[in-house]
C-alpha cells in the first residue's frame, strides 16, 4: 500500500489543526463567541436542553454555554418551536432583568436612608479598568446616586423592551 493509498485521518475537532501549527495561525474561539453573540443580538440566557447547557440568543440560535469553540445550534426551522423559544428567550430575560432591578432598586434605597442618616457623603471606592495602563484602578469619592438611579432606569427600559416582545409575540 502506497502513502497516497492511506486513508487520512479527520481532525476530531479543527482546534487539533491549527494547534498543530500547519496553518500559521490560531482560530482565537473567544473573539469568534463574542462575535456570534453580537451578530446574535448579545445577552443570551441559560437553556437546559435534555441535559445540555446552551446560551440561548433573541434569534432563536442557540450556542454551547461550557465551550467557547461550540458548538452552536440553529434555530427550530418549524415556526410554532421558534416562537416558543424566543418566547423563552424574551420570558427569561425579563425574569433576570427583574431580578438584577429590584436588588438593584433595594440597595439603592438602603444607601440613601444610610445617606439620610449621615453628616457627609459616603465615600465609596470604584475599581474601572484603565486601558492605557492596562490595570485596574480604584478610586475613592462620594456616591453619586444619579448612577446608581440610571442605572436603575435602564433596567426598567430594557424590562419594557421585554415586554414589548412578548406582545408582539402573542399578537
Amino acid at each position: 500500500m502506497s502513502q497516497t493509498d492511506v486513508p487520512q485521518r479527520e481532525p476530531a475537532v479543527f482546534s487539533e489543526v491549527v494547534q498543530a501549527g500547519e496553518l500559521g495561525f490560531t482560530v482565537d474561539w473567544v473573539a469568534y463567541f463574542r462575535e456570534f453573540s453580537r451578530v446574535n443580538g448579545d445577552h443570551p440566557v441559560l437553556l437546559n436542553d435534555n441535559g445540555r447547557q446552551k446560551l440561548l440568543f433573541r434569534t432563536g440560535w442557540a450556542y454551547s454555554a461550557k465551550n467557547h469553540a461550540g458548538p452552536e445550534y440553529p434555530p427550530p426551522t418549524d415556526t410554532k418551536a421558534l416562537g416558543d423559544l424566543v418566547r423563552f428567550y424574551w420570558t427569561s430575560r425579563r425574569g433576570e432583568l427583574l431580578k438584577i432591578h429590584e436588588e438593584l432598586t433595594l440597595a439603592l434605597e438602603k444607601l440613601q436612608w444610610i445617606q439620610r442618616h449621615r453628616a457627609v457623603p459616603l465615600q465609596v471606592r470604584e475599581v474601572i479598568w484603565d486601558d492605557s495602563s492596562k490595570k485596574a484602578v480604584s478610586h475613592t469619592g462620594d456616591i453619586r446616586f444619579e448612577r446608581i438611579e440610571e442605572r436603575v432606569e435602564r433596567l426598567k427600559h430594557l424590562i419594557d423592551e421585554c415586554d414589548a416582545q412578548l406582545d408582539t409575540l402573542e399578537q
